[in-house]
């Protein structure tokens, strides 16, 4: 009997190698293994220019933004996507909406000094500009509300950072003063809603810059 048993051990220790053999780990360390789905490249987009930002307010509404000035808009999902006229030529670098209706779209001005800062109160039908006359370069936008929200870049001559507050749909060139000693371009920007109408906001910059208000 006891070497009957030390047979069948054995023959059940040789089935679990071979099973474990096949067992196939995820490396945490490759990014493609944690994304979850597949990635489909969307058609029917009406340009070739490169596209540097895209922002969906909910899961049917989006908007994406890049070169000479492009605004393109979805409402079923990237299914189709539309242009829209933004009345510039500059490179829009980011966008950000507070809804369906509210947004806004920022970048740099080109050698003309077009315009760069751009809001929409109605989905996008139409753009306005609210560029100041200064035209510095802007990277990025991120707002949760009229209170709540800021454009960074610099100022280009002399190079420094700027933030840009967002107070309203017609306020943008009142500019919060950046820390002592912040003399660099700030190119991200992201703001938290914490409640109450207020948010925690964060920006970052060249040479490991980060600030925070």
């Amino acid at each position: 009997m006891t070497n009957l048993n030390s047979l069948f051990l054995s023959i059940a220790a040789f089935f679990l190698s071979l099973s474990t053999d096949h067992i196939e780990t995820t490396p945490t360390n490759n990014c493609e293994e944690l994304v979850t789905g597949m990635w489909q490249l969307q058609s029917n987009v009406p340009t070739l220019e490169n596209l540097s930002s895209v922002y969906f307010p909910n899961v049917n509404e989006g908007w994406a933004v890049g070169g000479e000035g492009t605004i393109l808009n979805t409402t079923d999902g990237g299914i189709t996507w539309t242009s829209q006229t933004s009345g510039t030529e500059a490179f829009l670098h980011s966008v950000a909406f507070i809804d369906n209706q509210v947004g806004y779209a920022v970048g740099f001005p080109n050698s003309n000094g077009v315009e760069n800062l751009l809001h929409t109160t109605n989905g996008g039908t139409t753009w306005s500009n609210s560029s100041p006359s200064a035209f510095p370069n802007y990277y990025a936008v991120d707002i949760i509300d009229f209170g709540n929200g800021a454009i960074v870049g610099s100022n280009n001559f002399p190079s420094e950072g700027v933030t840009v507050q967002l107070l309203g749909t017609t306020n943008f060139n009142y500019r919060t003063p950046v820390p002592m000693g912040v003399n660099t371009e700030l190119r991200g920007v992201d703001f938290v809603d914490t409640g109450g109408g207020s948010a925690t906001g964060y920006a970052v910059g060249d040479g490991g810059v980060i600030i925070k208000t």
